[in-house]
């Protein structure tokens, strides 16, 4: 090939390289922007040392020897300054219940920082997340799935990822392990404690989000390992009907009632990140103030908003 032909060519795809840039640059910027607000390259933040945050953990009798007791001794050892509370659910066998809540007040008696709050009857998944919430002394709760594994610095991880900076965030994604704040309570509500069971609680909430412009972060740490059991036996009864092995199917009923879900866009619609979908809240399908008395005497919380 002549020299003056390659010269030509080398021109050519200089200036065209000159041309695209601010192309390439346009589509660069956009997608940087999409993915900062997704959560990536978020610089990892250290806590502040004064912030104050508890721990909750919702449990029930079928978790105790295997995940149960090991999570809990490895919280308590990396978290002995932090007060820990645990919603422990009902279960409709009675006499294997008052067998359970014994051994497990016993094993709890050893850690000071540790709160129990016990139920003889199966209450529902968003009920015990809010009795968490409220009887939390600080303004934020990390709450834990109890079928979580730590590994040792799971602390150190945790408070340098920038979770604790905001009002309302996910660890890896999932509603396994989530912080949230008073301030979003008394902004967005309750978990809806009409769901009956578990499961499609998350799904809820970050729609209610997304219905007021916002959405849950995530936060990316490698000190946490989310097992996912999948249950056998729920609190609430025997032979209980389940979606995805795992969640009562009472449950994704009801989200059916509540929301309705498209692939496309519409009026009234709104997109959902973490459902992947635009959701729709159904009329008359607005959750309730569970707790009026916190609506009226915002007092109690006046200190953390």
């Amino acid at each position: 090939m002549p020299q003056s032909e390659i010269m030509h060519r080398e021109s050519m795809k200089a200036w065209l390289r000159y041309l695209l840039r601010p192309v390439y640059f346009f589509f660069l910027r956009n997608a940087l922007a999409v993915m900062r607000h997704m959560g990536y390259f978020r610089p990892p933040k250290l806590a502040d040392k004064n912030l104050k945050y508890s721990i909750g953990i919702v449990t029930y009798i079928r978790r105790f020897e295997a995940f149960f007791i090991p999570l809990i001794q490895s919280l308590c050892s990396l978290f002995p300054d932090t007060e820990i509370l645990i919603a422990i659910n009902g279960h409709y066998d009675r006499k294997q219940q008052e067998q359970y809540l014994s051994k497990i007040r016993a094993f709890l008696a050893a850690f000071p920082n540790v709160k129990a709050f016990p139920h003889t009857e199966a209450q529902s998944l968003c009920k015990l997340w809010n009795k968490l919430i409220i009887n939390s002394s600080n303004d934020k709760v990390l709450i834990f799935n109890d079928d979580i594994l730590v590994l040792p610095h799971f602390r150190k991880e945790l408070e340098k990822c920038g979770i604790l900076s905001v009002d309302v965030g996910l660890l890896n994604w999932s509603w396994s392990h989530f912080a949230i704040s008073k301030k979003v309570i008394s902004r967005f509500g309750w978990f809806d404690e009409r769901f009956p069971g578990v499961g499609n609680e998350d799904e809820d909430y970050e729609a209610r989000l997304a219905m007021r412009g916002t959405l849950a972060p995530s936060f990316s740490i490698g000190a946490v390992r989310n097992v996912v059991v999948k249950t056998k036996d729920f609190s609430y009864g025997k032979n209980m009907a389940v979606v995805n092995q795992k969640y009562t199917r009472d449950n994704k009923l009801f989200f059916d009632s509540k929301w309705d879900l498209a692939e496309q866009p519409g009026e009234g619609f709104v997109f959902v990140q973490f459902l992947g979908k635009y959701a729709k809240l159904k009329q008359g399908m607005e959750t309730p103030e569970f707790y009026p008395e916190y609506a009226e005497q915002e007092s109690s919380w006046k200190q953390f908003l």
